[in-house]
C-alpha cells in the first residue's frame, strides 16, 4: 500500500515559475560585487546557506553558459549578525 495519494487533473505550472530564475542577484552582479545573507540562528545555518548559494551559483552559471566567472563565499559576522557573504570574481586563466 502506498503512502501517496494519486490525484488526477492537477495542472502543471509553467516551468519558468520554478526554474530559470534565481532568488540570488547573480544576473545583476559584476566582478567584485558581493551580497550578505543573514543567518541570525548561527554558524550551522550559515554553513547550510553557504552550500545553498554555492549550488545555486553553479546551476546559474551552467544554465547561462558562463565560463569566465568564479565566486567565493565566506561565513562572516557583520554588525553582530552571523551570515554568508558571497562575492563574484573573475576566473583566473591557467
Amino acid at each position: 500500500m502506498s503512502i501517496f495519494t494519486i490525484e488526477k487533473n492537477i495542472p502543471v505550472p509553467p516551468a519558468s515559475k520554478f526554474s530559470g530564475e534565481s532568488k540570488y542577484p547573480f544576473d545583476d552582479m559584476k566582478y567584485g560585487d558581493s551580497f550578505f545573507i543573514a543567518s541570525p540562528t548561527g554558524k550551522e545555518k550559515a554553513k547550510k546557506e553557504q552550500l545553498r548559494v554555492s549550488n545555486a551559483f553553479y546551476k546559474w552559471r551552467v544554465r547561462n553558459n558562463i565560463k569566465d566567472i568564479a565566486y567565493t563565499a565566506r561565513i562572516v559576522e557583520e554588525d553582530g549578525i552571523v551570515g554568508v557573504r558571497f562575492w563574484i570574481l573573475k576566473k583566473e586563466q591557467k
